[in-house]
């Protein structure tokens, strides 16, 4: 597969790259490990914002504790 081939694939079940699609949403909590390496807890603020514009009532829960630790 081609880089491009792989950032269309992510792309294409990225929930963050997907909020456009929701019709509708009422409640969506996103936990987040602090510890994450592989998922950016930005990237976590990015879905979260994009839910709230969406009409979600949108909550982020952070485990201190959590998360890859490649």
């Amino acid at each position: 597969m081609t880089s491009d081939e792989i950032n269309s694939y992510i792309l294409s079940y990225s929930p963050s790259q997907n909020t456009k699609k929701i019709k509708n949403i009422t409640i969506e909590v996103l936990i987040i490990g602090v510890q994450d390496k592989l998922v950016s807890n930005n990237d976590i603020f990015v879905w979260y914002k994009n839910l709230v514009k969406k009409g979600a009532k949108a909550f982020i829960y952070v485990n201190e504790n959590a998360g890859y630790k490649r």
